[in-house]
């Protein structure tokens, strides 16, 4: 696996995952965050991609990666993984994010679509089909029909 090739990273997911605000309460974030900060791109997505592969990630640990990280303002490869993560763990305080990113990153954000859609969360496929409506016209026709066949 290549996420294991970068030792930082590695440190990095085994600590987000590990932290749980209750079970280590003794332990302040910040210190977590402080010492993982300095992540490069590249390693943000490997970070993520790790992340990506856990069942479950606590809705705190979710708001600390977004502000740690600012995920938001990152390259497209990091958002695109970021709107995984909230996709696949229904971090509803950060749909606002895979709006976005649907808006603005219209080619990667096909699999996106087909992420949200398969969820089988209402919430997700309104979504979903609320920003095929305000994009496709900017979207080249392969892409807009790929979209509109996922989404109805």
């Amino acid at each position: 696996v290549l996420w294991g090739s970068d030792p930082l990273c590695s440190l990095a997911a085994v600590l987000w995952v590990a932290w749980v605000p209750q079970a280590w309460p003794h332990v302040h974030c910040s210190a977590i965050c402080h010492s993982l900060k300095g992540l490069l791109p590249d390693q943000l997505v490997l970070l993520l991609e790790h992340l990506l592969e856990q069942k479950t990630l606590n809705p705190r640990t979710l708001q600390r990666l977004e502000r740690t990280y600012h995920l938001p303002q990152q390259d497209a490869e990091v958002r695109h993984r970021w709107c995984e993560l909230i996709v696949k763990h229904k971090y509803t305080k950060a749909y606002k994010n895979v709006e976005r990113f649907l808006q603005e990153d219209q080619a990667m954000g096909i699999y996106l679509y087909g992420e949200l859609m398969l969820s089988e969360d209402s919430r997700q496929q309104r979504l979903a089909r609320r920003c095929f409506e305000l994009t496709k016209g900017q979207m080249d026709a392969c892409s807009a029909q790929v979209v509109a066949e996922m989404l109805f």
